[in-house]
């Protein structure tokens, strides 16, 4: 390992990931409407709305209603709601067409992710050679393996696309998204948990986080660099037969 290489300062590389995430944020945004359209999101909407509809209209209820509205409901009302509601919940073609929307949604919002990913970890690398994303460039750090050597495509595409995407996003968002929807699923918490300590004391102890391990790669400082060597000067001996020379010979 060249012994000149040093690990890269912490705020250093948590400013860089910030500014690289602030591409990434915009690039996402960007795909995300090309990848629901791909995925036919507006599609599985339009079928899950149509299942509401007929409930809604079947028992006479609206289940979008605000918390004021639900709460000034009479017994009756709050009764025919829930019957409705259960109902909906237990119709198995419109609990398909739920999971099947919302795995599309999902599915959109991690390619979206996917694409970022590429972008700024994948493309602007290979693009700006020595392992350096945006970010990495204007704080002064790179990405090389863990021998000292510079990262090769394959070194790359399994740090962004295994570690960062797959390990470290991908499974997170499946099970925060999961619990939201109120599907809780003990072991994908605890997975959440586990990769976010893995994190923190990987990045304390060994100044790595888990994409880093996964890739064999670390984040290194890279040397300023130098200015252009000035011309030397002249030595005096050189000047003085320069002088010489220039001296006309006496008639």
């Amino acid at each position: 390992m060249d012994k000149t290489l040093q690990k890269a300062p912490f705020f250093k590389r948590l400013l860089a990931l910030m500014l690289d995430w602030m591409f990434i944020v915009i690039i996402i945004f960007t795909c995300v409407i090309p990848m629901s359209f791909l995925l036919k999101v507006d599609e599985y909407s339009e079928k899950f709305d149509q299942y509401y509809s007929e409930y809604e209209k079947k028992y006479g209820v609206d289940f979008d209603l605000t918390e004021k509205q639900f709460n000034a409901m009479t017994e009756e009302e709050l009764k025919l709601y829930e019957e409705a509601y259960n109902a909906l919940t237990s119709d198995e073609e419109a609990n398909k067409a739920h999971d099947a929307l919302f795995k599309r949604m999902l599915g959109s919002i991690e390619l979206a992710i996917l694409a970022g990913y590429l972008v700024m970890d994948v493309l602007f690398p290979l693009m700006l050679k020595n392992g350096q994303t945006l970010g990495k460039r204007v704080f002064g750090l790179a990405v090389r393996r863990a021998n000292g050597e510079p990262t090769n495509m394959i070194t790359i595409l399994s740090r962004t696309v295994v570690g960062k995407f797959t390990v470290e996003t991908a499974i997170p968002a499946l099970v925060i998204c999961s619990v939201l929807m109120g599907s809780l699923n003990l072991f994908g918490v605890l997975y959440v948990v586990a990769i976010l300590v893995a994190n923190i004391v990987l990045l304390i102890k060994k100044n790595k986080v888990l994409h880093d391990i996964l890739a064999d790669t670390m984040v290194v400082a890279v040397p300023a660099p130098t200015s252009r060597a000035k011309k030397e000067e002249p030595s005096f001996a050189h000047k003085a037969k320069i002088a010489t020379a220039k001296i006309e010979p006496r008639q």
